[in-house]
């Protein structure tokens, strides 16, 4: 397949990772506690590491995470959220999924 196909595709080494994320908050919505778990989570957790992230945020909170070259998100970046989220008093509990293929995988929505 030539590289323009490739790249059009997000296939060979096109293809964009990525990793879900599962929150479980000990923080009501809304107060001010929620809002300071946002705010660091966003500037420190994730845009702090070199990454971005899409989904929901509440009180069970469902992320997609990759870095901000997609295919570059690798284990460091899994490791990076799971020290974060291990330190953060707000979260009561959270699961990390596996990297898979952005494009191509299914994620559990």
């Amino acid at each position: 397949m030539k590289k323009r196909l490739r790249k059009k595709r997000h296939v060979g080494e096109f293809r964009e990772y990525a990793f879900r994320l599962d929150i479980k908050l000990s923080v009501g919505y809304p107060s001010p506690e929620f809002e300071k778990f946002v705010d660091d989570f966003i500037l420190d957790c994730i845009e702090g590491q070199g990454m971005s992230c899409s989904g929901s945020l509440g009180k069970n909170c469902v992320q997609i995470i990759e870095a901000q070259d997609a295919r570059a998100t690798n284990q460091k970046h899994i490791d990076a959220v799971k020290t974060w989220m291990e330190k953060c008093p707000a979260v009561e509990s959270f699961t990390l999924g596996e990297l898979k293929d952005a494009w191509y995988d299914d994620f559990g929505f």
